[in-house]
Protein backbone atom coordinates (compact mmCIF):
# COMPACT_ATOMS: atom_id res chain seq x y z
CA UNK A 1 0.00 0.00 0.00
CA UNK A 2 0.81 3.73 -0.69
CA UNK A 3 1.55 6.40 2.01
CA UNK A 4 -1.51 7.79 0.74
CA UNK A 5 -4.07 5.12 1.70
CA UNK A 6 -6.26 6.00 3.83
CA UNK A 7 -5.78 5.64 7.67
CA UNK A 8 -6.15 2.06 9.22
CA UNK A 9 -8.66 1.75 12.12
CA UNK A 10 -6.47 0.91 14.94
CA UNK A 11 -7.56 0.08 18.03
CA UNK A 12 -7.67 2.72 21.43
CA UNK A 13 -6.70 2.04 24.67
CA UNK A 14 -9.35 -0.35 26.79
CA UNK A 15 -9.36 -1.71 30.16
CA UNK A 16 -6.69 -4.34 31.35
CA UNK A 17 -8.72 -7.03 30.88
CA UNK A 18 -10.30 -6.02 27.11
CA UNK A 19 -6.48 -6.04 26.59
CA UNK A 20 -5.55 -9.28 27.41
CA UNK A 21 -8.69 -10.60 25.52
CA UNK A 22 -7.98 -8.49 22.48
CA UNK A 23 -4.11 -9.68 22.11
CA UNK A 24 -4.37 -13.11 23.18
CA UNK A 25 -2.18 -15.15 20.64
CA UNK A 26 -3.87 -18.31 19.47
CA UNK A 27 -1.22 -20.08 16.93
CA UNK A 28 -3.69 -22.80 15.74
CA UNK A 29 -5.65 -20.04 14.42
CA UNK A 30 -2.38 -17.98 12.99
CA UNK A 31 -3.49 -14.77 15.04
CA UNK A 32 -0.27 -12.97 17.17
CA UNK A 33 -1.48 -10.06 18.17
CA UNK A 34 1.34 -7.44 19.34
CA UNK A 35 4.18 -10.21 18.40
CA UNK A 36 7.14 -10.33 16.05
CA UNK A 37 6.91 -12.96 13.72
CA UNK A 38 9.58 -14.99 11.70
CA UNK A 39 9.67 -17.50 8.60
CA UNK A 40 11.78 -19.25 6.40
CA UNK A 41 13.04 -17.08 3.16
CA UNK A 42 13.12 -19.04 -0.01
CA UNK A 43 16.39 -20.66 -0.95
CA UNK A 44 18.14 -18.43 1.56
CA UNK A 45 16.66 -20.50 4.78
CA UNK A 46 17.76 -23.74 2.84
CA UNK A 47 21.26 -22.72 3.67
CA UNK A 48 21.15 -20.69 6.47
CA UNK A 49 18.08 -21.80 8.59
CA UNK A 50 18.38 -19.08 11.16
CA UNK A 51 18.17 -16.69 8.36
CA UNK A 52 14.47 -15.13 7.60
CA UNK A 53 12.04 -12.75 7.03
CA UNK A 54 10.49 -10.88 10.14
CA UNK A 55 7.37 -8.60 10.66
CA UNK A 56 5.45 -7.16 13.30
CA UNK A 57 1.55 -7.29 14.42
CA UNK A 58 -0.35 -4.98 15.51
CA UNK A 59 -2.83 -5.70 18.26
CA UNK A 60 -5.93 -6.47 15.99
CA UNK A 61 -3.33 -9.78 14.54
CA UNK A 62 -2.76 -7.84 11.41
CA UNK A 63 1.17 -8.64 10.32
CA UNK A 64 2.83 -6.12 8.85
CA UNK A 65 6.07 -7.00 6.69
CA UNK A 66 8.24 -4.56 4.28
CA UNK A 67 8.40 -6.60 1.18
CA UNK A 68 9.62 -4.93 -1.86
CA UNK A 69 10.52 -1.05 -3.02
CA UNK A 70 7.56 0.97 -1.51
CA UNK A 71 5.60 -1.73 -0.21
CA UNK A 72 4.69 -3.34 3.05
CA UNK A 73 2.28 -5.98 2.89
CA UNK A 74 -0.61 -6.81 5.82
CA UNK A 75 -2.32 -10.15 6.15
CA UNK A 76 -4.21 -11.18 9.45
CA UNK A 77 -2.48 -14.65 9.01
CA UNK A 78 0.65 -14.50 7.25
CA UNK A 79 3.63 -13.15 5.70
CA UNK A 80 4.17 -12.16 2.33
CA UNK A 81 6.43 -15.20 2.41
CA UNK A 82 3.88 -17.94 4.06
CA UNK A 83 2.67 -18.56 7.05
CA UNK A 84 4.77 -17.88 10.22
CA UNK A 85 6.49 -20.12 11.61
CA UNK A 86 7.94 -18.30 14.67
CA UNK A 87 6.51 -16.05 17.24
CA UNK A 88 7.55 -13.49 19.40
CA UNK A 89 5.38 -12.61 22.17
CA UNK A 90 5.73 -8.75 22.98
CA UNK A 91 4.78 -7.55 26.16
CA UNK A 92 3.44 -3.39 26.30
CA UNK A 93 5.39 -3.40 29.64
CA UNK A 94 8.57 -3.68 27.88
CA UNK A 95 7.43 -0.48 25.63
CA UNK A 96 8.18 3.15 27.11
CA UNK A 97 4.49 3.68 27.42
CA UNK A 98 2.84 0.54 27.74
CA UNK A 99 0.01 1.42 25.81
CA UNK A 100 -1.52 -0.41 23.19
CA UNK A 101 -2.49 2.38 20.86
CA UNK A 102 1.45 3.26 20.95
CA UNK A 103 2.15 0.18 19.85
CA UNK A 104 0.09 0.21 16.94
CA UNK A 105 1.54 3.27 16.43
CA UNK A 106 4.81 2.76 15.89
CA UNK A 107 4.06 0.19 13.54
CA UNK A 108 1.84 2.43 11.41
CA UNK A 109 4.38 5.17 11.34
CA UNK A 110 7.17 2.54 10.48
CA UNK A 111 5.05 1.62 7.64
CA UNK A 112 3.90 5.42 6.32
CA UNK A 113 8.46 5.63 6.47
CA UNK A 114 9.42 2.65 4.77
CA UNK A 115 6.57 2.59 1.87
CA UNK A 116 8.23 5.73 0.48
CA UNK A 117 11.46 3.42 0.74
CA UNK A 118 13.59 1.19 -1.94
CA UNK A 119 14.30 -2.37 -0.76
CA UNK A 120 17.92 -3.50 -0.52
CA UNK A 121 18.55 -7.15 0.78
CA UNK A 122 21.48 -5.55 2.60
CA UNK A 123 20.70 -2.49 4.10
CA UNK A 124 16.94 -2.23 4.05
CA UNK A 125 15.15 -4.83 4.76
CA UNK A 126 12.24 -6.29 6.49
CA UNK A 127 14.38 -6.35 9.38
CA UNK A 128 14.88 -2.65 9.48
CA UNK A 129 10.78 -2.11 9.16
CA UNK A 130 10.35 -3.84 12.69
CA UNK A 131 14.09 -2.29 14.14
CA UNK A 132 12.25 1.32 13.11
CA UNK A 133 8.84 0.65 15.19
CA UNK A 134 11.11 -1.48 17.86
CA UNK A 135 13.05 1.71 18.57
CA UNK A 136 9.78 4.23 18.83
CA UNK A 137 8.64 1.95 21.57
CA UNK A 138 12.15 1.77 23.25
CA UNK A 139 11.31 -1.97 23.62
CA UNK A 140 13.23 -2.97 26.14
CA UNK A 141 14.90 -0.48 26.54
CA UNK A 142 17.22 -1.34 23.73
CA UNK A 143 18.77 -0.04 20.02
CA UNK A 144 17.46 -2.49 17.97
CA UNK A 145 19.27 -3.43 14.74
CA UNK A 146 19.44 -6.46 12.18
CA UNK A 147 21.97 -8.64 14.69
CA UNK A 148 20.20 -8.20 18.43
CA UNK A 149 16.65 -8.45 16.43
CA UNK A 150 17.77 -11.68 15.30
CA UNK A 151 19.50 -13.15 17.95
CA UNK A 152 15.85 -11.81 19.76
CA UNK A 153 14.33 -14.38 17.30
CA UNK A 154 16.53 -17.41 18.18
CA UNK A 155 16.46 -16.64 22.29
CA UNK A 156 12.86 -15.27 22.71
CA UNK A 157 11.19 -16.84 19.56
CA UNK A 158 7.96 -19.83 19.53
CA UNK A 159 7.71 -22.41 16.84
CA UNK A 160 3.80 -22.29 15.94
CA UNK A 161 3.75 -26.06 15.83
CA UNK A 162 6.20 -29.16 14.90
CA UNK A 163 4.95 -28.52 11.35
CA UNK A 164 6.57 -25.06 11.86
CA UNK A 165 9.81 -26.68 12.96
CA UNK A 166 9.80 -29.12 9.64
CA UNK A 167 9.11 -26.47 7.67
CA UNK A 168 12.33 -24.53 8.65
CA UNK A 169 14.69 -26.81 9.56
CA UNK A 170 14.02 -29.94 6.63
CA UNK A 171 15.72 -28.32 3.67
CA UNK A 172 18.21 -27.49 5.50
CA UNK A 173 18.91 -31.41 6.92
CA UNK A 174 17.85 -32.59 3.24
CA UNK A 175 20.69 -30.13 1.99
CA UNK A 176 23.67 -31.41 4.97
CA UNK A 177 22.05 -34.82 4.21
CA UNK A 178 23.24 -34.89 0.30
CA UNK A 179 26.53 -33.25 1.15
CA UNK A 180 27.43 -35.88 3.11
CA UNK A 181 26.64 -38.35 1.06
CA UNK A 182 28.30 -36.54 -1.57
CA UNK A 183 31.60 -36.54 0.61
CA UNK A 184 31.53 -40.54 1.34
CA UNK A 185 31.08 -40.99 -2.35
CA UNK A 186 34.27 -38.68 -2.90
CA UNK A 187 36.16 -40.53 -0.18
CA UNK A 188 34.93 -44.07 -1.49
CA UNK A 189 36.64 -42.81 -5.18
CA UNK A 190 39.59 -41.26 -3.61
CA UNK A 191 40.43 -44.26 -1.38
CA UNK A 192 39.92 -46.84 -4.59
CA UNK A 193 42.20 -44.73 -6.49
CA UNK A 194 44.41 -44.74 -4.16
CA UNK A 195 44.66 -48.36 -3.53
CA UNK A 196 44.74 -49.39 -7.54
CA UNK A 197 47.86 -47.00 -7.46
CA UNK A 198 49.20 -49.07 -4.70
CA UNK A 199 48.74 -52.60 -6.07
CA UNK A 200 49.64 -51.77 -9.80
CA UNK A 201 53.22 -50.06 -8.13
CA UNK A 202 53.30 -53.43 -6.16
CA UNK A 203 52.41 -55.47 -9.27
CA UNK A 204 55.61 -53.11 -11.24
CA UNK A 205 57.76 -54.41 -9.02
CA UNK A 206 57.43 -57.72 -9.16
CA UNK A 207 58.41 -58.00 -12.77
Amino acid sequence: MSAADAEDDFPNDASLYDIKERTKIVPKDEHFPCCLVWCPLPIISVFLPIVGHAGIVASDGTIYDYAADYVVETNPHKTIFGPVAKYWPASLVQTSSGALSAWDEAIRDARDEFVTRRYNLFTNNCHDYVNQALNQLNFMNSKWNDVNLALGFMLHGKYVDNKAIIRTWAPFCVVVLILFILILICCFICLNFLHNIIFYKDFLLTL
